[in-house]
């Protein structure tokens, strides 16, 4: 399958957004889940389908790259040589294509570009009630074309349903970026590693400091309470500000999530949301990772990914079994205030 070479695969998150979800970026407490969104092919009309954009509900804008294609109407209309791809600028699950009533309703082929798993083999899809369900987890890109197999065949879409996967959506316009470019030299622990792009001079520190009982004493200290509590301490000492924030909240413009899970009365682990959606996590002796095995990213940053974390390095954190899921928090920096 051909995909349009000018689809951008770093999609950026300048984003259009609606009254709506300007409200929810306002109030980072509201636990706001849409239901399925309406992309209606209809706006494409009077535009290079090529290389077009369209608005989804008047939020945020999707990328479409049509070659042999036509609008005719209200639909976008394929045939057995045409390409279409659409890139989406958050995950996306559970794509549903509607057909027009009219359209005949030919086997087509598709694929996924995944945060997950990267580019998904292609398969094949077969039509139900007038429409192509397409299934996938965390979907940023789609591309499709009729089946070879359906010969001259044409095929007229009105819309596009979806929904959004919100929980793994990050900073809007700010975060730190995976390879962390300032790890050359690095000698800090998850802490530092996850703030660095607060702070660059944090390079070499350990935070919070191994000995500092008052931040966290392994043998008396509850969790997950005093672990919030020290890790705000130390990191205000920092002028870094650390709040708690929902799973499904968007951090504000100058701010990114940070999660934290723990191994009660032995240690916590801090991983970070980097911009391309994906989280990493350092590990002291190991260095920055952002998979949980060697096919799968770290999308969902719970607990269970993190049981029997080990370095072989002397002093590090030799083991732990992170069996408590603390939550999810947002960072940003104060030093200018």
């Amino acid at each position: 399958m051909h995909v349009c070479s000018n689809i951008d695969k770093t999609f950026s998150y300048a984003l259009t957004f609606s009254s709506q979800i300007l409200t929810l970026v306002d109030s980072l407490n509201a636990n706001y889940r849409p239901e399925n969104e309406i992309l209606s092919f209809a706006s494409l009309a009077g535009q290079n389908i090529e290389e077009a954009t369209i608005t989804c509900g008047s939020e945020y804008t999707c990328k479409i790259c049509a070659e042999n294609c036509s609008v005719i109407g209200n639909n976008l209309v394929l045939n057995s040589n045409s390409t279409l791809n659409i890139e989406f600028p958050f995950p996306v699950n559970n794509l549903f294509f509607v057909a027009d009533p009219s359209s005949a309703l030919p086997k087509i082929d598709i694929n996924f570009s995944t945060y997950k798993y990267g580019l998904e083999s292609q398969y094949e899809i077969e039509a139900s009630n007038g429409q192509y369900n397409c299934a996938s987890d965390y979907a940023y890109a789609v591309a499709m074309n009729i089946n070879s197999t359906e010969g001259s065949a044409s095929l007229a879409f009105s819309s596009l349903v979806f929904s959004i996967d919100w929980a793994f959506i990050p900073s809007l316009t700010y975060g730190p970026s995976y390879p962390e470019t300032s790890i050359t030299n690095f000698n800090g622990n998850c802490v530092a590693y996850a703030v660095i792009k607060l702070d660059q001079s944090l390079t070499n520190s350990i935070l919070p400091k191994r000995d500092d009982n008052g931040i966290l004493n392994r043998t008396t200290d509850l969790y997950p309470g005093k672990v919030i509590a020290g890790l705000k301490k130390v990191l205000l000492e920092e002028n870094i500000e650390m709040k708690e924030i929902g799973k499904y909240d968007i951090c504000d413009f100058s701010s990114y999530k940070i999660a934290i899970v723990c191994d009660p009365y032995r240690y916590y682990h801090v991983i970070r949301q980097n911009l391309n959606v994906k989280w990493s996590h350092y590990i002291i002796g190991v260095g920055e990772m952002n998979r949980y095995s060697e096919t799968e990213y770290i999308l969902d940053p719970n607990e269970s990914i993190f049981l029997n974390v080990s370095s072989n390095v002397s002093g590090a954190e030799t083991h732990f079994d992170a069996t408590s899921f603390v939550g999810y928090f947002s960072v940003r920096s104060i030093a200018n205030e």
